[in-house]
């Protein structure tokens, strides 16, 4: 049967869960348990893994390239204590796409330590909607930027 395949390749259901992203595009993958930000590490462009139960608040900000300029960066840390993962277009895509960059959004990921963990996302409105569940209850969720 399909259970005892997945039997098989799972120890347990729970470890098949975690295998399969509640969300996920180019630059994020979400789990029940974790968040992984895709391209994270400078120079090696390996992942950083979040544990959703250390998430303290969950920043978010329409990208709009006048507004951002000093605050984000392609990639690595500038002149705040947010460390940004690789979107080499974060800071010219309104400029890019004549404008258009409604539907991308910066986040910003407060976990507890000193820096900040900051990505972009193509859809904010469903990364937020499969992780508000997850988030410990009171971890706040705000717009703006740190």
């Amino acid at each position: 049967s399909a259970y005892q395949k997945m039997e098989e390749n799972f120890d347990s259901l729970d470890e098949m869960e975690l295998t399969q992203p509640l969300y996920e595009d180019k630059f994020c993958k979400l789990f029940p348990g974790k968040l992984e930000i895709v391209r994270f590490y400078f120079p090696t462009a390996k992942s950083k893994i979040i544990l959703i139960k250390d998430i303290k608040t969950v920043y978010y900000k329409r990208q709009v390239l006048k507004e951002d300029l000093l605050l984000s960066k392609g990639w690595g840390k500038n002149f705040s204590n947010i460390w940004w993962a690789c979107d080499m277009n974060r800071t010219c895509r309104d400029v890019l796409n004549n404008g258009e960059s409604a539907g991308w959004y910066n986040i910003v990921i407060d976990n507890g330590e000193k820096t900040l963990k900051g990505f972009s996302s193509t859809n904010y409105d469903s990364f937020i909607q499969a992780l508000r569940p997850f988030l410990p209850k009171e971890a706040l969720v705000m717009q703006g930027m740190p």
